[in-house]
């Protein structure tokens, strides 16, 4: 079992995350439950994430075991984990699934077995594990009546995975992993040692025409999740859904700074800065008050 002692603000603290400004919207209970939620995310995928940095599979494959058998522990009432113990009253208080939990852990398992994907068929299953299956969790906390609103989070789930595969495809080459499907690769006659090499590179050099017509294609699928998201917001629900829009808009503009310039994933992990976040976040927050 991970060894942390930090209860759920104190992993959330400690992140920088952009999810952390989604929170600001939201009662001073659901802000609660939502940074149980993420610290649980942390927490596992941080597990996962060491072993690309350690090149240890075997002890993260017992790491992530352990966590789940404490997590299995925690719905029982039996652990003593400070996130865990949050997390199985914030299950029991906003009804949410706890497969779901299990679910993630599964999706961030994925990483120990393969570091790449043949088609896009393949990698659906990762994001909707990894991602979507965290954006029906804060759904039940966020709270709904529709159950279209399922795939709203589902969709935006997709969207925001697609988004971080393209900021992070230097840092996954570092890793010798590619999200980046073969058949898409294929299809802009790339190879996946092609993307390899980008780990060392700030430009795409004597490639640029296939990596930018790359990227527009990947960049062209995110978006499309996006707005399927939006056509599946019920209007009665979206009341409850601010802090989902504020994140939407914050992933949104991190995925046009990628499109305005698709090399810049090579120089620099692409964020936005605090003024930018800032407007973000008051355009998610406008975006959802106008549409009521």
């Amino acid at each position: 079992m991970t060894t942390t002692t930090l209860n759920s603000k104190e992993v959330t603290r400690t992140s920088g995350s952009n999810f952390i400004s989604s929170f600001w919207f939201l009662s001073e209970e659901k802000r609660a439950a939502l940074t149980t939620v993420y610290a649980f995310c942390r927490i596992t995928d941080d597990i996962v994430d060491l072993a690309d940095q350690t090149g240890d599979q075997a002890d993260a494959r017992i790491k992530i075991e352990e966590w789940r058998k404490e997590t299995e522990k925690s719905f029982q009432g039996e652990s003593a984990h400070p996130v865990l113990k949050e997390l199985r009253a914030i299950a029991q208080r906003y009804s949410i699934p706890t497969d779901l939990f299990f679910e993630l852990i599964d999706g961030v398992s994925m990483d120990l077995d393969r570091k790449s994907y043949a088609t896009f068929e393949e990698l659906k299953p990762y994001c909707y594990k990894v991602a979507s299956v965290v954006g029906l969790m804060c759904l039940k906390i966020f709270g709904y009546k529709n159950p279209a609103s399922k795939q709203f989070a589902i969709d935006l789930g997709m969207a925001f995975q697609l988004t971080n595969i393209l900021r992070d495809v230097k840092t996954d080459a570092l890793r010798g992993r590619t999200y980046l499907p073969d058949e898409d690769l294929k299809r802009f006659q790339i190879s996946r040692d092609d993307i390899f090499a980008l780990a060392n590179k700030d430009s795409f050099g004597s490639m640029e025409k296939q990596f930018q017509e790359l990227f527009a294609f990947e960049i062209g699928r995110a978006q499309n999740y996006y707005e399927s998201a939006a056509a599946h917001l019920p209007r009665h629900d979206r009341r409850n859904m601010a802090a989902a829009e504020v994140m939407s808009a914050i992933y949104f503009a991190i995925l046009t700074k990628i499109q305005k310039d698709p090399a810049v994933i090579l120089r620099k992990k692409v964020s936005l800065t605090k003024p930018e976040a800032i407007l973000r976040v008051l355009q998610g927050w406008l975006t959802n008050k106008w549409s009521l």
